[in-house]
């Protein structure tokens, strides 16, 4: 019996492949991936290729001018208390994107809490001389004035100022005004008795 011819099979020619889209250029220089800072705030900065555009976390950022590997951007991120994730995305007119995804923990401690206590003298007090200290505590980033005069306080909050009484009865008025204008006043009532 003959042996029959091997079976020649016609050569299939894959398909042209298509160079793939190039990625965007996007580099992120700060913060550190990872890192922990003290703030409540983060400053995201980098560079990307001419003509694109950066957000981070949805927000535009700041296009700041030309340079030989790119463009340079910034933006500004409020952080939590925790682990924040920020997402910096490129993307330029013909579709094409970048994406870098840091995390950033922020250590940050709570605000302090905006209040205003008299610690001296005690309400209703009797004194027998004509000039007293007056202290008490309020917020850090407050602006204090003791009977209409400015007086001022330490980096927690705390001051201290001499207040001259009259004979009689005297109300001390105190007004602080936070950073952000919340306005609070408490009041110390004196006798002096010479």
């Amino acid at each position: 019996m003959p042996v029959p011819p091997p079976t020649v099979l016609p050569t299939v020619t894959p398909p042209p492949t298509q160079d793939p889209v190039p990625e965007l250029l996007l580099e992120v220089h700060e913060p550190v991936d990872g890192i922990e800072v003290s703030g409540d705030t983060v400053v995201v900065r980098g560079i990307t290729q001419s003509g694109a555009a950066v957000t981070i976390n949805d927000v535009p950022a700041i296009l700041e001018g030309n340079g030989k590997q790119g463009i340079a951007f910034r933006g500004y991120v409020p952080l939590a208390l925790g682990e924040n994730e920020i997402m910096v995305v490129a993307s330029d007119n013909l579709g094409n994107q970048s994406t870098r995804v840091l995390t950033v923990k922020s250590i940050a401690p709570p605000p302090l809490p905006f209040l205003l206590v008299i610690t001296e003298p005690r309400d209703l007090s009797i004194v027998s001389t004509g000039i007293i200290r007056l202290s008490g505590r309020t917020g850090p980033e407050a602006v204090i004035s003791v009977n209409g005069v400015s007086s001022p306080i330490d980096l927690v909050g705390n001051f201290s100022t001499l207040v001259a009484l009259e004979p009689g009865p005297n109300i001390i008025d105190v007004v602080s005004t936070n950073s952000d204008g919340q306005v609070m006043s408490a009041v110390a009532a004196v006798i002096y008795r010479p």
